[in-house]
């Protein structure tokens, strides 16, 4: 993917502040870019800028850029080799739970319908048994 004007800019402002020995926050890019970044500021765990994640996220995905801009503790800068190794872990770590939770809702998709002998609590299923025969993975169905 070819970067933008515009990523190019965002990048350049994260070397120059890194080289400064600076990180920078999602108000600092604000700041700098005023027609591209809006900061929301509310309570509670949320993206304060979204468009800034994706522009980060988007130069990190190009092979134009050699260097990876990471985000610790809300503040942005170019990576060390380890701060870049700790940021890969994270992002594969992620990437495992997310392919767990798929395959189980995969699981769960495939087996709707499937006739079940004993109950989600391992107890079998007989004329007694509150639980269902069949598997229900869907409402409305």
């Amino acid at each position: 993917m070819s970067l933008t004007t515009e990523q190019w800019e965002i990048y350049d402002f994260v070397k120059c502040a890194t080289t400064m020995g600076l990180t920078l926050t999602v108000k600092d890019f604000c700041n700098r870019f005023p027609e591209k970044f809006k900061l929301i500021e509310r309570d509670g765990n949320y993206s304060n800028c979204p468009d800034l994640y994706k522009e980060i996220d988007n130069i990190n995905s190009s092979y134009e850029i050699e260097k990876i801009i990471i985000k610790n503790h809300n503040r942005f800068k170019l990576a060390t080799k380890e701060e870049a190794q700790k940021a890969h872990q994270r992002l594969k770590d992620k990437a495992i739970r997310l392919l767990v939770k798929a395959s189980i809702m995969s699981s769960k998709i495939k087996a709707d319908g499937q006739g079940k002998t004993v109950s989600c609590q391992d107890r079998a299923i007989d004329e007694e048994s509150r639980a269902r025969e069949f598997v229900e993975s869907f409402v409305g169905d």
